[in-house]
């Protein structure tokens, strides 16, 4: 493609230097995007910074916090610019009941940008309600899955 022909892309910056050089100026508005790292490395205050550039830039739109570890800091939140009035959020019981909620955010048009935290906190209802001596092949990769195929 020539380069004159490409769209414009409307980028969201995470407040991290390094990492939006690495993304060429941050997330792109309107595609996925996953941040994974070791734990405590920092993912929640880069995707809370992201957050609060991207209310910036859209000022109508909310946004949806799926908090499946329920460690959201709503202080540590406000201090990084992050309007509490427009973040939805959401402690799903179960992945199914995680997926559901984003797949019926994305269908609403004030929601515009949807944040997971984590993927590995998703309990899917079959893990859940089994014991331990059962076994289990990729639960959690299947509800990826369908989390993916949903949208």
């Amino acid at each position: 493609m020539q380069a004159s022909r490409m769209p414009n892309l409307c980028l969201i910056p995470t407040g991290n230097f390094m990492l939006d050089m690495a993304t060429l100026g941050g997330f792109v508005d309107g595609a996925g995007a996953m941040v994974y790292g070791l734990e405590s490395c920092g993912k929640t205050t880069v995707l809370l910074k992201a957050v609060a550039e991207f209310m910036k830039k859209h000022p109508t739109k909310h946004v949806l916090w799926v908090d499946a570890e329920s460690m959201l800091d709503r202080e540590w939140a406000r201090k990084l610019g992050v309007d509490l009035s427009r973040l939805q959020h959401h402690r799903p019981v179960t992945g199914e009941e995680a997926v559901d909620v984003i797949d019926a955010a994305q269908k609403t048009l004030d929601i515009g940008l949807v944040v997971l935290d984590s993927i590995p906190s998703l309990v899917p209802m079959q893990t859940a309600e089994i014991s331990a001596e059962d076994a289990m092949v990729a639960p959690i990769p299947r509800l990826c899955g369908r989390m993916i195929t949903n949208t």
